[in-house]
């Protein structure tokens, strides 16, 4: 087991010195008064906490540039020979999605983790509470992937509303519900003050029946805040002096959670699952930290013992990392290069593709792509909409209520594209970037939709800024409010291909399986509605429907849309587009204008 103090023990500092010799002499003066001199220059008792979330990718972004494990070890590095051992703190999202997680199943992620203390030993001090992309390659039914990472992790896995022993399909997690490495909730004791940390894991359908604090709620986020209160009195009750929730949860749970609990609940909440760096309190005089994904940034705290024995916790330093602010630890950097350069070898020759096929030319930028998250998940941006155009290439289905008179249009959930940063005009795209911009495929379906239908699945998306299901549209015009929270957006007015959509007027709507199977919320109806089979109260009813839109059982209202004998994939043709165009111009070629805009908000 790691050591729960500093492998770098600073040597005394000159006031330190001072003050021992100054204790000596009053000691051999007077007894009593050396105590009292001892006692009132005692230094106070302090932890550092370091915290991130929302890491895809092990060598960061940018071309290596920004972000990535090998920074986060050299912070750590820092505040352990400043402050001696510090708490570490991993909000969720790790194993995927990635190029490399694609490959791995997160297996490189893990590793690059468990080099973050190092050393090879158990790393008692770092925490990673489940997030929902943990479970794309897992399941209930499939559980090798996640089984076989956390097994590996040198770490704590917390899953503090989560119940692995609940699987109702075989073969199911017990490995995972009997793992010394996975716990709802532990207490750390550093530099005498003991921190207690709790994880609490978003809801998604595959593993919805895993979660915990259901009975007696009426809502998921309610379960959240039982949890939590829950979580928050065990750990006190065992003697924590500090709770912190460490929540992959949208910033909206957080609040509510702080919102109702007051004293009942954590005292600090270090989240993820939003990718953009918050700090939003005081609520209650509790705060909520997150970070900004790919490790831009990464943030920590200090905890220290107040006179009268209380724990107070500063303000949220912010690193950023970049460049050589800091310098990149050499241990975990080996292992990123190696592991870049066998997953580039092991990619391009699964691919039939030449050596060093992720550098191959995929054209150039004519304009700014928009792909941070705080503008892909809450912007209308010029590449969001031309991606979303090019759903419309191929012929589109038709139905009995929707004919080829019937209005076409696109939608494009922003989770879909998650480069997490801006290509420059001029920017010369390597096939990595591609690659990295669609980490899922996305076969597109044809689903025939009413006025009603369409302008709920509108406010869906609209209603989240922020979250992955913000929409990039094509064919359509909106006119809408945001009563400023989550979930309060109003659509007014709506236009397919320039014409007003009535609440009884057909729509022909092109988007991807997953978005078409409800996921991010979007409720296709009459999609897989009743009549299908489908239990949308099971784990796996969305990846369910989708099988069958895509085996065509549900062809009266969801089509696969068809590219010759295959589903038209719009990552795979944007690869193709993009290769075939190399050194043109690739992409949209002009910027939005007041003109071309297709989201109005009011």
């Amino acid at each position: 087991m790691a050591s729960t103090t500093s492998r770098v023990h600073p040597g005394p500092s000159r006031t330190t010195r001072l003050l021992g010799k100054i204790g000596l002499l009053a000691m051999v003066g007077a007894g009593a008064y050396a105590v009292y001199v001892a006692e009132s220059h005692k230094a106070p008792e302090s932890a550092t906490v370091l915290f991130m979330n929302d890491i895809y990718r092990i060598n960061g972004i940018k071309r290596g540039e920004e972000g990535g494990l090998a920074r986060i070890a050299s912070i750590r590095k820092q505040l352990e020979e400043k402050h001696g051992a510090v708490l570490v703190l991993h909000a969720g999202d790790a194993l995927s999605p990635s190029l490399l997680g694609d490959m791995y199943k997160g297996a490189q992620m893990v590793e690059a983790l468990n080099l973050l203390d190092g050393d090879d030993d158990s790393d008692n001090r770092l925490f990673i509470t489940f997030g929902n992309h943990e479970f794309d390659a897992s399941s209930c039914d499939r559980p090798d992937a996640l089984v076989a990472q956390v097994g590996a992790s040198d770490f704590t896995w917390l899953a503090g509303n989560m119940d692995f022993s609940k699987c109702t399909t075989e073969p199911g997690f017990d490995p995972l519900a009997n793992a010394d490495n996975v716990m709802p909730r532990k207490i750390v004791t550093l530099h005498g003050i003991k921190i207690g940390v709790f994880g609490v894991t978003i809801n998604n359908s595959v593993y919805a029946g895993l979660l915990t604090d259901r009975e007696g709620t009426s809502s998921i986020t309610e379960s959240y805040i039982a949890a939590a209160k829950r979580l928050s009195a065990d750990l006190r009750a065992d003697g924590a002096e500090f709770v912190i929730g460490l929540t992959h949860l949208a910033s909206f749970q957080d609040s509510a959670i702080l919102e109702t609990l007051g004293d009942a609940g954590p005292d600090l909440i270090i989240g993820g699952h939003d990718h953009a760096a918050m700090k939003i309190g005081p609520i209650g005089g509790r705060f909520i930290y997150k970070q900004t994904a790919d490790a831009r940034d990464v943030g920590a705290i200090t905890l220290t013992r107040a006179d009268d024995g209380s724990i107070k916790a500063s303000d949220r330093t912010v690193y950023a990392l970049k460049g050589n602010s800091p310098a990149k630890d050499p241990t975990v950097q080996a292992y990123v290069d190696q592991k870049m350069a066998e997953h580039e070898q092991a990619f391009c020759t699964k691919k039939g593709l030449g050596e060093g096929c992720l550098s191959d030319g995929m054209g150039t930028t004519q304009v700014v792509w928009q792909l941070e998250e705080n503008s892909n998940r809450e912007m209308e941006t010029a590449i969001g909409n031309w991606l979303a155009d090019q759903m419309l290439t191929p012929d589109i289905p038709t139905f009995d209520q929707c004919d080829a008179s019937t209005p076409t249009v696109g939608l494009l959930a922003a989770g879909s594209l998650r480069l997490n940063y801006d290509l420059p005009a001029d920017f010369d795209l390597k096939r990595r970037e591609v690659e990295e911009l669609f980490p899922f495929s996305l076969p597109l379906v044809a689903i025939c939709m009413t006025g009603t239908e369409l302008k709920a699945a509108l406010e869906n998306g609209l209603g989240a800024p922020g979250e992955g299901r913000w929409p990039h549209l094509s064919g359509l015009g909106v006119r809408y409010s945001f009563g400023g929270s989550r979930g309060t957006a109003e659509v007014h007015a709506v236009t397919a291909n320039g014409m007003p959509v009535g609440p009884t007027d057909p729509v022909r709507v092109v988007t991807n399986g997953y978005t078409a199977s409800r996921g991010d919320g979007y409720h296709m109806w009459p999609v897989c509605g009743a009549g299908s089979g489908i239990d949308w109260n099971a784990d796996g009813a969305r990846s369910k429907c989708e099988s069958r839109i895509m085996s065509g059982l549900e062809s009266k209202t969801a089509v696969p849309v068809m590219n010759g004998d295959a589903v038209f994939d719009l990552k795979t043709w944007t690869l193709e587009a993009f290769h075939t165009a190399d050194g043109k111009g690739v992409g949209p070629a002009e910027d939005l204008t007041d003109e071309t805009r297709r989201v109005i908000k009011e």
